[in-house]
């Protein structure tokens, strides 16, 4: 619960662990695994469509907790060249590894902004609308699945005007950090697969199927630099058997989470 025991904008998660310490030990291991969306920012926030996108990870020098400690240390990792970065002595920076700390004696809640600026090609791709239509056909003995969705690259916005003639002729180099395809994880069984977008069918998609599931490679019509939107749907169609089930005249449907 968020501002919990003095820990202001914190929000406290409980652990129970599997099984109590033995009252002898004097050291417990735990290791924590956390993503967090949208903890990077652009800058600058927009770039012309050869150069590189480069970010800024603001964060704390400090890992938050709620009880004092001893010693602690942070190490960030990232998967570019490091432009800039904070300071709060210990720090050390090898290649693209900043390390803080060792920090003795850290008061509950201790909190200094930390910063690294780094190069990150990688497109930024965020749904800003999804829906999926589901229709059970038992006549025909399948279940259609239809997916609408919108999506942004909230990365850094292009400068200037898209250059085709040279994304074409150097399609890397003149679109680093550009979404030019996406991926959807379909059901293995699935068939009759489509990729639509307003002006009709997009032919440039690669399906590829595997045990598990179903791969689809979609490829937009043009490249999304930063700023830039699409809309388009997928769709496919499994057996009715592998995605519902009947009992006493009710269907029970099962289906994965839209891709």
């Amino acid at each position: 619960a968020p501002g919990v025991d003095g820990g202001g904008s914190a929000v406290h998660y409980k652990v129970v662990l599997g099984a109590p310490p033995h009252p002898l030990s004097a050291e417990v291991d735990l290791q924590l695994e956390m993503l967090f969306a949208n903890a990077m920012t652009p800058f600058p926030p927009a770039v012309a469509q050869g150069e590189h996108q480069m970010v800024i990870f603001r964060d704390s020098h400090f890992w938050l907790s709620p009880y004092p400690t001893k010693g602690m240390y942070t190490e960030v990792l990232v998967p570019g060249d490091v432009e800039e970065y904070s300071r709060h002595e210990p720090t050390e920076k090898k290649g693209k590894t900043i390390i803080y700390g060792v920090y003795n004696d850290v008061p509950a809640y201790g909190s200094a902004p930390s910063m690294v600026h780094f190069h990150h090609d990688r497109p930024f791709v965020t749904a800003t609308s999804s829906s999926r239509h589901i229709t059970v056909s038992p006549w025909w003995s399948e279940v259609r699945v239809r997916e609408d969705l919108a999506v942004r690259h909230s990365g850094a916005a292009l400068k200037g005007h898209f250059n085709r003639a040279e994304y074409q002729s150097k399609p890397k180099s003149s679109a680093r950090s550009a979404v030019s395809a996406m991926s959807a994880v379909l059901p293995a069984g699935a068939g009759g697969i489509y990729y639509r977008d307003e002006i009709g069918n997009v032919s440039t998609s690669v399906v590829t199927r595997g045990e598990a599931n179903t791969v689809m490679t979609l490829r937009p019509r043009y490249p999304l630099f930063g700023g830039w939107s699409a809309s388009f749907s997928i769709g496919y169609s499994l057996p009715l058997p592998a995605a519902a089930t009947h009992d006493k005249g009710t269907y029970r449907l099962s289906l994965p989470l839209p891709p």
